[in-house]
């Protein structure tokens, strides 16, 4: 089985390092991330993650199970899945959730503060709106402290829309 393994936190993230560690025993495993942290690049800004000192064995032995799994099911195959571990110890994940992608309003703000060193940086908080109350989607169903599997697909067409936007453009 072949694995590609990605993140945006980097190639040097000990998340990762912890996944191929304990993937590459079962799978042939790619790597492809940035070299450096690319979380919220979108805003421009960096962000400093205080959950990089987390303990990643409980994501990569999950990581190994959903190989198990993969391997075993034939339908499963050449499939994409978007998974997250909640940053809780083991015996307070409360189970797994399979559930759809969520879809939330984030409000994030922006603090500035000063470090004993006098120097500025901007304390970045987000709360998710609505969806982190839908326990029926990835957002939610973490919040709520378990682990999430999502099945995710590539093709992004709205097929729904092919026909009427096709007769749409045909007219003048």
């Amino acid at each position: 089985m072949r694995i590609l393994l990605t993140n945006d936190d980097g190639i040097y993230a000990r998340g990762l390092a912890a996944l191929y560690e304990e993937l590459s025993r079962e799978a042939d495993c790619l790597i492809v991330a940035p070299e450096i942290e690319q979380s919220a690049v979108g805003h421009a800004i960096t962000l400093f993650r205080p959950h990089q000192e987390a303990d990643f064995t409980v994501a990569a032995r999950f990581a190994c199970r959903m190989v198990r799994l993969i391997e075993k099911n034939q339908s499963l195959h050449g499939s994409a899945f978007n998974v997250n571990i909640p940053c809780l110890p083991e015996e307070k994940i409360k189970g797994v959730a399979v559930v759809r992608q969520g879809r939330g309003n984030v409000i994030e703000t922006f603090e500035k503060r000063t470090d004993p060193r006098d120097n500025i940086y901007y304390w970045i908080s987000a709360e998710v709106l609505t969806a982190a109350k839908d326990l029926q989607t990835d957002i939610g169903a973490l919040s709520d402290g378990y682990i999430t599997i999502t099945p995710i697909q590539y093709d992004l067409t709205r097929y729904d829309l092919l026909e009427s936007l096709k007769t749409m453009m045909d007219k003048p």
